[in-house]
């Protein structure tokens, strides 16, 4: 249930992140709003499907262990959903690397490569879990468990080589103004917090998964993974 409740929690904070931005950057780009209001509503599409999956466990399935272990929208809520909103922000942050980095193409290419590919993992992640339509069979299927370990390992890599990209390209942009400096100064903390916390919970999430496969702890961070992301966006 907790990971029910800190994606509702994440939710609220994307609601109120979503009217700041709406209020401070009316004349963004089309490409920055696109990416935003795009996420935003598969974030809100997510959180409705696993609302339903929580009174469908909690309410009227309540004690029923079937209910527990069976799949039901959770093949695509979780990992297909989380895949694609997780992707779509790297992406964006690849394109943020090429306009701050001189055009280089290279390493937002390498970035966008490996992101592609942890979204298709994902993607199969999700369809096979819908053909296996039980935790208890998902859990042992050793096939599955290494196109997970694709899915969030790809995931941590890329939010690790996002990260050092942004804190080096932050940090040799430092002039010799106090102001400039303290302020490219919270832009590399903050840089650094967001995605640390993504790739935090990708590697907590994997270790779950492998470590407690009779369990369904993992499925904590699975259920807010998608929304640090989104949350990092803005």
């Amino acid at each position: 249930i907790l990971g029910y409740l800190f994606n509702w929690g994440l939710f609220g904070v994307l609601n109120v992140q979503i009217y700041l931005y709406y209020l401070a950057f009316p004349n963004d780009r089309l490409l920055p709003k696109a990416v935003v209001y795009f996420v935003y509503i598969l974030e809100a599409v997510q959180t409705i499907l696993l609302t339903r999956d929580a009174f469908r466990v909690f309410g009227y399935g309540f004690g029923s262990t079937a209910s527990l272990d069976e799949m039901a929208w959770i093949w695509f809520s979780v990992p297909i959903m989380s895949g694609i909103i997780g992707t779509t922000v790297q992406l964006f942050f690849a394109w943020r690397i090429y306009i701050l980095s001189g055009r280089k193409w290279y390493i937002p290419a390498g970035v966008s490569l490996v992101s592609i590919v942890g979204c298709g993992a994902a993607i199969w992640v999700g369809v096979y879990a819908k053909i296996l339509n039980h935790f208890i069979v998902i859990t042992f299927t050793s096939i599955l468990i290494n196109y997970v370990k694709v899915w969030l390992g790809s995931t941590a890599l890329v939010d690790t080589i996002i990260t050092s990209c942004m804190v080096y390209i932050l940090t040799s942009s430092r002039t010799g103004f106090k102001s400039t400096n303290s302020l490219l100064t919270k832009f590399v903390r903050l840089a650094v917090e967001t995605a640390f916390v993504c790739s935090a919970v990708a590697i907590i999430e994997l270790a779950m998964f492998v470590a407690f496969r009779n369990d369904s702890f993992y499925m904590c961070p699975a259920r807010m993974l998608s929304k640090l992301y989104s949350n990092s966006l803005l």
